[in-house]
């Protein structure tokens, strides 16, 4: 099982709080960072991205590609690693990581949410960062779900920031994709005009995180109360 994460001078980019991932990657910290800026330097993810133009050239004949932006890392650019994230419109609007990251910031001030995981995978085109929900939610009294705030963000043209509620941790590409499959996103926004104007909008509805996990923690616990179970059966099964 490939981790996908990406590298910076031989470090993973990435950072977790609590057990060691299954890769044994990322650099582990004793306490959870009390702000984005800090998730995003202990995940070594403090880099601009920028919109580069495009050009070919075949022998005579040279072409700007007018309508169309390549994406990069900023500090890379001009370099030899400088891989570019993915190919763009005009349209399209950057949302770098910290200003992606801060959107949890105001939840984690609340002193209930703290910052657990997050890195960057492939040439670092696609990121994330997951916080965790205090006090796990106990169905019957012994079987544990833990609650965490998942934010990805991509910067390839193709992946739009999503929030979403899950139950996994996310340490790598595999996690993340089970995290982030089907439907279920409370915020997703796309990198276009009214990005910004969305954002804002969605802030709304992430401060609702606490007052979603205590009624999800009601229904597992009425789902699995057999009474309820055989009640629902009766009178929906004939």
């Amino acid at each position: 099982m490939a981790h996908e994460l990406n590298f910076e001078d031989g470090k993973a980019s990435m950072m977790y709080v609590g057990e060691v991932p299954w890769h044994g990657l990322g650099t582990r910290l004793e306490k959870a960072p009390k702000t984005a800026e800090e998730a995003i330097k202990a995940a070594g993810l403090d880099w601009q991205v920028g919109m580069k133009r495009v050009y070919a050239w075949e022998g005579d004949i040279f072409h700007e590609f007018t309508d169309r932006k390549a994406t990069v890392r900023l500090d890379h650019w001009g370099k030899e690693q400088c891989a570019p994230f993915g190919m763009v419109s005009n349209d399209y609007q950057v949302l770098q990581n910290h200003e992606a990251f801060s959107f949890f910031d105001p939840v984690i001030a609340t002193g209930k949410v703290e910052y657990h995981t997050a890195g960057a995978l492939g040439n670092g085109e696609r990121v994330w960062v997951l916080a965790k929900v205090a006090g796990d939610i106990l169905i019957k009294g012994h079987d544990r779900v833990e609650k965490y705030l998942l934010l990805s963000n991509g910067h390839d043209g193709r992946t739009a920031l999503q929030v979403r509620f899950t139950p996994i941790r996310v340490v790598c590409q595999n996690t993340l994709s089970a995290a982030t499959q089907g439907r279920g996103d409370l915020v997703k926004v796309y990198h276009g005009r009214n990005m910004w104007r969305r954002i804002e909008n969605a802030q709304d509805v992430v401060k609702e995180i606490l007052r979603f996990y205590d009624d999800l923690a009601a229904q597992f616990n009425q789902f699995a109360d057999s009474s309820f179970i055989a009640s629902f059966c009766s009178s929906s099964c004939g």
